[in-house]
């Protein structure tokens, strides 16, 4: 697989509200958080060191599909939605876990038993859907 086949069949291009955004995906959702009115609050799940979103960010950022170092990656994401929260405080919050794992979801044990800060993505996941009050950022490292 090519990477102009893997930007075509993702169509990164058509998702930007213009020609000249970054493609960085974390970042079109600042966009959004500011000029859509009908895009009122937004979270991002991962764990810090998901080799799929690692390999994904490798291939935009690097434009190779090398593997973008674990450390690497959890500095950028920390980085770019570290600035989303403080640009769109109770609007944009964030949940990092420790490990490899790609995502969760509700037949997948994790979704309960992934816990940080005595918060399991599940409850994490409510508080954005219902907007409970106590939803907030849960970071494994965060001081």
């Amino acid at each position: 697989l090519q990477l102009s086949d893997f930007r075509a069949n993702w169509r990164f291009t058509e998702r930007l509200p213009c020609a000249s955004c970054d493609p960085q995906y974390l970042r079109y959702v600042g966009w959004m958080l500011r000029n859509d009115p009908n895009f009122s609050r937004a979270g991002l799940f991962s764990f810090t060191e998901d080799e799929v979103i690692r390999q994904f960010l490798g291939t935009i950022k690097l434009f190779s599909f090398d593997l973008l170092p674990a450390d690497t990656f959890a500095s950028l994401i920390r980085s770019e939605a570290g600035q989303l929260e403080k640009r769109f405080p109770g609007r944009f919050e964030y949940y990092l876990a420790p490990g490899t794992g790609h995502i969760v979801s509700d037949d997948d044990e994790r979704f309960e038993e992934t816990i940080v800060e005595n918060v399991s993505v599940l409850h994490w996941y409510n508080g954005l859907i219902r907007r409970n009050e106590d939803w907030r950022t849960v970071d494994h490292e965060r001081q």
